[in-house]
């Protein structure tokens, strides 16, 4: 996903990468929703238009604005290693700001999972500082 993310992002720019990535799936749940009749549907399509217009802000806000950034910066990566460390921190971050500021707590296995995540990127980044052998 890192590697495709970084051609895709350098060829069309971030900006097309990440509104094509997100108009898309954002059809296919909407198409699923509506096939499914979800229970939630009312309420989004509600006659107030207030549930709506929170979740197109929450679309549109933090979510496009991060995909977008994230594609712009793996399209700035000079190597798919450095990519693929900047996406592997994104769940241990997310898991410390749920602790810092919503005050959740990790399991045992999440912990360790985090744990493990960030000895890939010590490996990753390792082999990254390493000269090649081709080199």
């Amino acid at each position: 996903m890192t590697s495709a993310a970084r051609a895709l992002a350098r060829q069309a720019g971030p900006m097309v990468v990440a509104g094509v990535g997100l108009s898309l799936s954002g059809l296919l749940l909407a198409v699923v929703g509506l096939a499914a009749g979800s229970p939630m549907l009312p309420h989004v399509y509600g006659a107030d238009g207030t549930m709506l217009g929170l979740i197109a802000y929450l679309g549109l806000g933090p979510t496009a604005l991060a995909y977008v950034l994230y594609c712009a910066g793996m399209a700035r990566c000079r190597s798919a290693h450095v990519g693929l460390v900047a996406s592997m921190i994104e769940p241990a971050l997310a898991a410390v700001l749920a602790g810092v500021l919503l005050h959740e707590t990790l399991t045992l296995v999440q912990f360790a999972g985090c744990l493990l995540l960030m000895l890939a990127m010590v490996v990753l980044w390792q082999g990254e500082r390493r000269p090649s052998r081709a080199a």
